[in-house]
């Protein structure tokens, strides 16, 4: 991890996430918040009320909740929240600058109002599903935000909206497993598994009826769907109809995913629906066999490399897919060992907390002040 010098200001970090990102990578928070301290860099976590870390907060760490609130009180909530982290950030032990990291749009109020009239910057990390969100979200700053992008893909969607001078990629990252998970257990029956929201939008039903078809010659095929989310009823009522209830676990959301990952063999996307995913790299990192759409926000996935791709709602090929994976088990320890080979050398844990390191001091380096608008 990287060390402190003399030269450069002690930071305080505060990490501020909206809802949508503390579902999507609380590991790989956890890990960039180790590194940060490992920096000497003082950090300040807050996360939506009824949100939760894997684990507490790393070393000398500060956990914050917020109420995200309804429309109606959505400014008192802020204020409240702003005069709490100004509170902590009063009796902080570290004299320099304040850089307010936000995690998803919605959180780009609170770091503005929390840089307001002091010493530091505000930085936003987005995903492509939110690009459309951010010339509406009522904020103005006297400098914009310092964008980030966790993949080349969504930065270069990002970079559609103009409202940065520029837009930085800093992954984010997960330790790679030391053994290759995908089929490594020739006795076991085929383990394949979804992982992250089961919302309309994620498209599950396309991978039900894809299992339908594999089940014709892998009749024990079992599916693991991992998460929650208000398409799990209809999820439930289409595998009845189908004929394959018996062959798909409702596991609910597990914390740490790695521990279902390890005992599966095959990951299934069926949908990209913009949004990051940490799910995906930690299929990776642990050598699953991955099946996934065409032209995803992670492209360092390369069909017959990395993973077998298909053609975007293309249901019938991702059966072929499916069916593949399982015939040609040597082919599938391939793709799941170079997946983590990739996720070794482009989501690593090192190099996403030198990354955002290099943001952070650099910001404070400029010595600028983000300012809300007064005519805001």
């Amino acid at each position: 991890m990287p060390e402190s010098t003399t030269s450069e200001p002690r930071l305080c970090v505060c990490h501020i996430f909206d809802d949508e990102w503390a579902y999507a990578c609380p590991h790989s928070l956890r890990y960039l918040q180790l590194g940060l301290v490992d920096a000497a860099v003082e950090t300040l976590l807050v996360l939506p009320a009824g949100r939760k870390l894997p684990i507490p907060p790393a070393g000398s760490g500060t956990l914050l909740t917020h109420e995200q609130g309804n429309w109606l009180t959505r400014r008192a909530q802020t204020r409240r929240t702003v005069a709490r982290i100004r509170e902590r950030l009063a009796a902080s032990k570290s004299p320099g600058p304040v850089i307010a990291h936000g995690f998803g749009p919605r959180s780009l109020l609170i770091a503005a109002e929390v840089i307001a009239g002091r010493d530091g910057a505000v930085v936003l990390t987005l995903d492509g599903a939110e690009s459309h969100a951010l010339p509406h979200l009522g904020v103005k700053l006297e400098h914009p935000p310092t964008i980030l992008a966790p993949t080349p893909p969504i930065a270069r969607r990002l970079s559609t909206v103009h409202v940065a001078p520029r837009i930085e990629i800093a992954p984010l990252g997960v330790p790679a497993a030391d053994r290759v998970a995908a089929f490594d257990d020739e006795s076991a029956e085929v383990a394949l598994v979804f992982a992250g929201r089961l919302t309309p939008g994620a498209r599950v039903e396309l991978l039900l009826r894809a299992l339908k078809r594999l089940l014709a010659t892998q009749p024990r095929a079992m599916l693991f769907l991992a998460g929650k989310g208000p398409a799990e009823p209809a999820l439930r009522q289409l595998a009845g109809a189908l004929g394959i209830a018996s062959n798909v676990i409702f596991v609910g959301r597990v914390d740490p995913i790695r521990s279902v990952l390890q005992s599966a063999d095959v990951f299934c996307v069926p949908h990209w629906d913009g949004r990051w995913c940490e799910e995906v790299i930690e299929a990776m990192a642990a050598g699953l066999a991955i099946v996934a759409p065409e032209n995803g926000p992670i492209e360092s996935l390369r069909h017959g490399q990395s993973a077998l791709l298909f053609p975007e709602s293309d249901e019938f090929r991702l059966a072929e897919y499916l069916e593949r994976m399982t015939q040609d088990r040597a082919t599938a320890r391939r793709l799941g060992t170079e997946a983590q080979n990739v996720c070794r050398a482009e989501h690593q844990v090192s190099q996403m907390v030198q990354q955002h390191l290099a943001v952070y001091r650099s910001l404070a380096a400029r010595g600028k002040t983000l300012k809300l608008d007064a005519n805001r």
